[in-house]
């Protein structure tokens, strides 16, 4: 059985290879080794989910706004909905709790 691992002897390609390259010439590192190019991108990813946080957040106080004018029936009728699926949950997690603590008794 051959080794994967070689122990004193160094092999041909350990020779030849560096054990780490320099960094290319064109990339200009100027902050934690981070090129300007990655710090460019990451400045673009940035304003990106901010301008999409403002679209979400401009959506939702308008879908708020359309719920206040609805007046009480409407935002009753969706606080219900949300106390149903609340005690859904909850009902799911104390089955699920259940159903966990007979399986380690049987341990």
């Amino acid at each position: 059985m051959v080794s994967s691992c070689t122990t004193g002897a160094d092999t041909e390609s350990q020779k030849s290879t560096p054990a780490s390259s320099p960094p290319p010439v064109e990339m200009e590192f100027v902050d934690n080794g981070v090129s300007k190019e990655m710090q460019v991108e990451e400045e673009q990813m940035r304003l990106k989910r901010e301008k999409d946080d403002l679209k979400r957040e401009q959506k939702m106080e308008k879908k708020r706004q359309e719920d206040l004018k609805g007046g009480k029936e409407v935002l009753d009728t969706k606080f219900k909905a949300l106390e149903h699926l609340l005690s859904k949950s909850k009902v799911r997690l104390s089955i699920r709790i259940y159903s966990f603590e007979r399986i380690q008794s049987r341990f």
